[in-house]
């Protein structure tokens, strides 16, 4: 039940923000938040991560497609295995975040990214929640399948 709440509240509130971002923000103008250590943008990525391949959106939404459901598979196995706790929550969080970021995919053709570190080598890219669900959840599972299972 704590995976199906952390994938829910992942997606709703990625999607919150993400609506908030296309209704109130232009794209490419930036406002500081967080003391000036971040920056809100607007910026509509059709491709995969760092705008890859994004003269092929299709092919980007069937890749999406493949891996998300890689990560819904894992996902399911881990319950049936009886997997680490931690290795179930970075496969939920990742899941959370996959699937918002699918779900605009599918939705509107693009993903909404929005937020830029202001320190080097991070002012480079911009991402949302979800993609930084996704980094952590991959450090949760990778952390989670080198422990040994609560008895």
């Amino acid at each position: 039940m704590k995976c199906l709440l952390a994938i829910a509240g992942i997606f709703i509130g990625d999607e919150k923000i993400k609506q908030y971002i296309e209704k109130e923000k232009e794209e490419g103008k930036r406002e500081e938040i967080l003391n000036g250590t971040v920056l809100l943008t607007k910026h509509h990525n059709r491709g995969a991560v760092f705008n890859w391949k994004q003269e092929n959106p299709q092919g980007v939404l069937i890749t999406s497609c493949i891996a998300f459901g890689g990560v819904l598979t894992l996902l399911g196995q881990s319950f049936v295995k009886d997997s680490h706790r931690i290795y179930k929550l970075g496969l939920s969080v990742i899941t959370g975040g996959a699937l918002s970021n699918l779900y605009d995919r599918i939705k509107r053709g693009y993903v909404v990214d929005y937020f830029i570190i202001q320190k080097k080598p991070w002012n480079r890219v911009i991402f949302n929640l979800s993609d930084w669900c996704i980094f952590i959840g991959g450090a949760l599972t990778m952390l989670g399948s080198l422990m040994k299972k609560e008895k």
